[in-house]
């Protein structure tokens, strides 16, 4: 795969540059005496060294030309208390007709678009001739694919899907040559949920850099008219897009600002953190290098605990965390680092924890996913937390190697605990997924693994409710469904501790009985559940045995008084997407993303599955076959020709962009681009593929494992 970092004419000087005579904030030219230029390096890359981080490498098709902003590392919020809004509904635009537009030219503005990120050239002055906004995502864990200027204040935008498949969820991009007290509205226009927590009140992000040097206000929520809703265009699974729609007014002329889902937590912003980390406390933090990705990212492991002689430290027991194997999760990373700050502190529970326990800690599981700004998949095109079963080493390097080490642990010593950390955009509130005993079965867990106790999982929960204000019980799940047998949560739980969960966080923030009542979380809220953590851990799973009947005592009394769903459907009508309810999952939001987009088959294959029918005596072929070779015939003359006659012509078409009955084609721009886009990254791994031997995805995927992906 290599860096795939372009030498381009693109910024080089440190960060971040103002805007100078109109160019895009954040950069400058690279001239032909640069010692970046001139030691044949990527751009940037005499940054990164500065600040000892690694430079992200991404896929060959794309480059990051851009360093990190000022805003990773100085991740401030003041407003604490940012409270829902109401539901909202799509917007009645007014539309002119084309006489009145031609009546006032100077109010017309075609359609066109503003920004392309294959692009790597810019021409004219900085917004063109129509004062455009400026645009950039080519920066680590940015997303944005297309900017499309629809009217005199509206943008139509078009994120990145995840490599391999139309998941699209995550957006982070850059904005700029804007002006202050004009109301702009951005429509984010290929989405791919059904429900999402926009419907119930939930905010962008924005982060301004005039904002910050004036005030010291980082990220804070923005937007007016916040709505999400179909819009009509079609994806190539059969379903339709979903649009996030929001006016807003920047309060700065010329700003630099940034657009998020949710505070980003970079792959540079981590290696920064684990350097000031090992440096401040290098004698409890050791920082191994558990593989390298498929890009060549670093996926690094955290061992914490407290300096003693080897064998003391032999008889400690072994807590895992790990995050961010749904790289769009990003409030995940906002968890783990809460956790560690707990840990290496000065108070008497952090010495306690380190003077009982080693802390294995992987903050970023799917760096690459990351890197690239994908929401669910890494540059596999899969869904890493459905591959915890069976992973591939050369596939799905992260969860190979985390696995196989804990299998080491587990014969060397004794696991305790398990949470791997995750976002959901759908629900509110904090809480967990785990797995009671009832689905305990012998011939699939590991010999070395005792059954649990009756509801013994919902102990931990139970305590940590008690801990964080905003950690809802009444949320809590503990099925195990087939479909869920390949994530993390459950393999962990059949092969190495009882004590087995994935915590999911919302993007949003918790409801009326929660607090804080009906407002967003902040980063400081995703820390402080970090603690809780800390202190639950201390609670349930400390060395004193006295204690701990005590407790589990107390907490089986707590926990017997709720009475939860008898499987993991959320308490709404339907499951896994269903219409109308929300879809459950133990990893993310929900199991129904996105089909994977693969290329059509080739004649060739239909040529041998024909041969090999031929050549089958008709006595043994399978029912199967046959009924393939039925559906594979023509139809009749008389069929034929009333199917043309409903099929609209593309000159139809064109005066019409809405999807004809039973046609997966849409001709409006967004499709076409959004379709252009999974092209692209439909092909990604193809010169590595051909390289290893590897097939195509699709040829041996596993498809109950692979629902998630």
């Amino acid at each position: 795969t290599g860096s795939g970092v372009s030498t381009n004419d693109v910024a080089t000087s440190d960060l971040p540059a103002k805007k100078k005579n109109g160019a895009p904030c954040s950069s400058n030219v690279v001239t032909g005496d640069h010692p970046a230029r001139q030691a044949n390096r990527a751009p940037w890359a005499a940054y990164y060294e500065e600040v000892g981080v690694p430079l992200p490498r991404v896929p060959g098709g794309r480059s990051v030309v851009y360093p990190p902003p000022v805003h990773w590392g100085k991740q401030i919020e003041s407003e604490l208390a940012v409270k829902w809004g109401g539901a909202s509904f799509p917007p009645v635009k007014e539309r002119k007709d084309l006489q009145e537009q031609l009546a006032t030219p100077h109010e017309f503005i075609p359609v066109h678009a503003v920004y392309d990120d294959t692009s790597t050239t810019k021409k004219g002055p900085p917004g063109g001739e129509f004062h455009d906004l400026t645009f950039e995502s080519r920066f680590d864990s940015g997303n944005l694919a297309r900017s499309v200027r629809t009217g005199k204040y509206e943008y139509n935008l078009v994120l990145r899907p995840d490599v391999g498949t139309g998941n699209c969820q995550w957006y982070y991009f850059q904005v700029g040559n804007m002006k202050a007290g004009v109301t702009y509205r951005f429509n984010i226009v290929n989405f791919y949920k059904e429900r999402s927590l926009y419907q119930q009140g939930l905010r962008p992000l924005m982060w301004s850099e005039k904002d910050v040097a004036a005030t010291g206000i980082g990220w804070h929520r923005v937007g007016e008219k916040v709505c999400y809703f179909e819009n009509g265009t079609r994806r190539r699974s059969g379903a339709n897009h979903y649009t996030l729609s929001f006016e807003l007014v920047f309060p700065h002329e010329d700003d630099c600002c940034f657009l998020a889902m949710c505070f980003p937590y970079t792959f540079s912003q981590l290696h920064k953190d684990m350097n000031t980390l090992c440096a401040e406390h290098p004698e409890m933090v050791k920082r191994t290098l558990l593989c390298t990705t498929l890009a060549g990212n670093n996926c690094d492991m955290l061992t914490i605990t407290s300096p003693a002689p080897q064998h003391v430290i032999d008889e400690r027991k072994i807590l895992v965390f790990s995050g961010r194997v749904h790289p769009g999760e990003s409030n995940a990373s906002w968890i783990v680092k809460g956790i560690i700050q707990f840990i290496v502190g000065d108070t008497a529970l952090a010495k306690a924890l380190r003077e009982n326990f080693v802390f294995l800690i992987v903050p970023m599981l799917n760096p690459d996913g990351v890197v690239n700004g994908n929401y669910r998949t890494g540059l596999a095109g899969v869904d890493l937390n459905r591959k915890w079963k069976a992973p591939k080493k050369d596939l799905h390097p992260s969860v190979y190697y985390m696995k196989e080490m804990m299998e080491r642990q587990r014969d060397e010593r004794k696991i305790i605990l398990f949470v791997d950390l995750h976002g959901h955009s759908v629900k509110r509130n904090i809480f967990i997924y785990g797995c009671d005993a009832k689905f305990w079965s012998a011939a699939a867990n590991h010999e070395s693994r005792d059954e649990p106790p009756n509801l013994s999982s919902r102990l931990f929960p139970a305590q940590l409710a008690n801990a964080a204000q905003a950690f809802s019980f009444n949320d809590c799940r503990f099925h195990v469904k087939r479909r869920k047998e390949n994530t993390g949560r459950v393999v962990a739980w059949r092969q190495f501790t009882n004590n087995s969960y994935t915590l999911e966080a919302s993007f949003g923030g918790a409801d009326a009985e929660h607090a804080p009542a009906e407002t967003h979380f902040s980063i400081a809220d995703y820390e402080k559940l970090g603690h809780g953590l800390c202190t639950t851990i201390l609670a349930v799973l400390s060395g004193d045995e006295k204690a701990q009947a005590e407790m589990e005592l107390t907490l089986m009394k707590q926990v017997e008084a709720f009475v939860l769903p008898d499987d993991d459907s959320d308490g709404e009508e339907g499951d896994e997407g269903a219409k109308g309810g929300f879809s459950s999952d133990d990893d993310s939001d929900d199991d129904t993303v996105a089909t994977i987009v693969l290329p059509p088959k080739v004649d060739k294959d239909k040529g041998k599955a024909k041969s090999k029918a031929k050549n089958t005596s008709p006595s043994r072929k399978k029912p199967e076959a046959k009924k393939a070779t039925q559906e594979e015939a023509p139809p009749p003359p008389v069929e034929r020709e009333a199917r043309q006659r409903e099929t609209p012509s593309r000159d139809a078409l064109r005066a019409d962009p809405s999807p004809a009955k039973g046609d997966d084609r849409c001709n409006c721009p967004s499709c076409q681009v959004y379709e252009e886009f999974i092209a692209m990254g439909r092909g990604v791994l193809t010169p590595t593929d051909a390289a290893s031997g590897r097939k195509p995805r699709g040829e041996d995927e596993d498809e109950d494992e692979g629902r998630g992906g």
